[in-house]
């Protein structure tokens, strides 16, 4: 499998290159993704950047697939997030995403987010994408239901950080609830 260029106003999305590591490395240095993402390195270097582009690049081999998009910003030249999608499995996947604290809330992860999913839905017709977030993380929860995702229920104590166990809320899309022109007028996105 393929990973697509696809392309937004803003961004330019498509898959990691190792030159990637530098800005990947920068952005993952703020102390929150280390709160966030139980499982990152700390400190997280530019070989655990390297490392983790070169995994994306093998998951796409895998007989099911995982499609790791970076999120290029056209104006600064560079990746400033990653959204991933898989194993897409029996016409579903789970998605996970990071982006740079300086671009919170300027709408640049709901922009990229919408033109992946009208790719994953219209082109590789999957049915159903999910995702689990956890409890604590209420901005993300409040994304993810932005963009259409349906709360389906909670992992209690599922996660064990820092000795403590934490909720997982599970989260679900299917086809015919996401609806690309309704989302691309909300967020004022201009498609190219």
């Amino acid at each position: 499998m393929i990973i697509p260029k696809l392309e937004t106003k803003r961004l330019i999305l498509r898959p990691l290159i190792v030159s990637d590591a530098k800005a990947i490395t920068k952005y993952l240095q703020e102390p929150i993704f280390h709160k966030i993402l139980s499982d990152l390195p700390n400190p997280y270097t530019r070989d655990d950047a390297k490392k983790y582009i070169k995994k994306s690049k093998n998951k796409i081999k895998r007989k099911y697939p995982t499609l790791t998009f970076g999120l290029y910003s056209k104006e600064l030249k560079e990746i400033i997030g990653i959204q991933s999608f898989g194993p897409i499995k029996n016409n579903r996947c789970h998605t996970g995403s990071f982006i740079g604290k300086p671009f919170w809330r300027k709408g640049l992860s709901s922009e990229a987010r919408i033109e992946i999913l009208k790719y994953l839905f219209n082109t590789l017709k999957l049915h159903k994408i999910c995702c689990e977030v956890r409890g604590y993380n209420i901005r993300s929860q409040k994304y993810i239901e932005k963009i259409g995702f349906k709360r389906q229920g909670i992992f209690r104590k599922n996660l064990k950080i820092n000795n403590k166990w934490i909720d997982i809320y599970y989260y679900e899309i299917l086809k015919e609830e996401f609806n690309y022109k309704k989302l691309i007028k909300k967020y004022k996105i201009y498609i190219l």
